[in-house]
């Protein structure tokens, strides 16, 4: 249906492809993904699905990967509508399947699948007429999490096949929107945290290796982020943490906070604060000069 609504809007339709050149490692054959009301779950082959820039190219590229707790993906509203409206402003957009958890996918999966997807986009930048040093990652909740990880943990699990090379994987910048973000604090995402973590979900020194606010360094790429202050599933604290966390390693970000959103809101809700964000993040990233 996607794919008929572009083509009669004389836009290119979105491509998907997969992730891993060759079969992922851990892999685990789930059968039919499934997938219900713009949800899914049961990923075993991870994958990107391409929205081309339209107009005035950039030269910018953002790796979207959808919330659900590490156990569904929310891929219609924190996925293909959020990809198209940045596909709008002239960046190229892919929306990122990656495997969870919850589905026995376990750690280092999803967090290989992230960083595998920066580096295949990075690597294949000229094929996409894009700048390889504007490839970014965007993340909602427990995807929040996931670009946060990738961001501050590119060089701690190095996918297979990297040969040393891992800083090819480091995103350039993250756009976190109320993501999860620390393991070890009490404002912590139960459900996040347990999917995740799985049989070691109790052990606290694992939780603290998975919790990106705990790692960050000069080295950890720009963030912007994105929370309403009345969310109460994952609380604004996960989003201040990580602010501080750059802010101490001297690495710029800017914090938005919004009286109304709640949690899920994705590109917002009718005449609510949250609803400025899209905008706000396209500004940030014009003035970091990734536009």
């Amino acid at each position: 249906m996607l794919s008929l609504v572009l083509a009669l809007a004389g836009l290119e339709a979105p491509r998907e492809f997969p992730v891993w050149p060759g079969e992922p490692p851990l892999y685990r054959d789930l059968g039919e993904i499934q997938a219900n009301s713009g949800r899914l779950n049961r990923v075993s082959t991870p994958t990107l699905t391409h929205f081309p820039a339209q107009g005035s190219k950039t030269g910018a590229a953002i790796i979207i990967c959808p919330g659900g707790a590490y156990s569904i993906l929310a891929v219609e509203h924190e996925g293909y509508q959020v990809a198209q409206k940045y596909a709008s402003k002239g960046i190229d957009a892919f929306v990122l399947k990656y495997r969870l958890p919850a589905d026995g996918s376990i750690h280092p999966a999803p967090i290989w699948d992230a960083l595998m997807s920066v580096r295949r986009i990075r690597l294949n930048a000229g094929q996409y007429g894009l700048d390889k040093r504007k490839v970014g990652i965007l993340g909602f909740s427990a995807g929040g999490h996931l670009a946060a990880s990738a961001s501050s943990l590119w060089n701690r699990f190095p996918a297979p096949g990297t040969d040393g090379s891992e800083d090819l994987s480091r995103p350039s910048f993250s756009i976190l929107v109320y993501p999860v973000i620390s393991f070890t604090e009490s404002f912590a995402h139960r459900g996040s945290r347990n999917n995740l973590l799985g049989d070691r979900k109790t052990d606290n020194r694992f939780a603290a290796k998975l919790s990106p606010e705990q790692h960050v360094t000069a080295a950890t790429p720009p963030a912007f982020l994105a929370h309403s202050l009345d969310d109460k599933s994952v609380r604004i604290e996960n989003s201040r943490v990580y602010h501080e966390a750059l802010r101490k390693s001297s690495v710029s970000t800017e914090l938005r906070e919004y009286d109304q959103g709640g949690h899920g809101f994705g590109l917002g809700r009718p005449n609510q604060d949250s609803s400025a964000w899209f905008d706000q993040s396209i500004d940030w990233l014009k003035r970091q000069g990734l536009l």
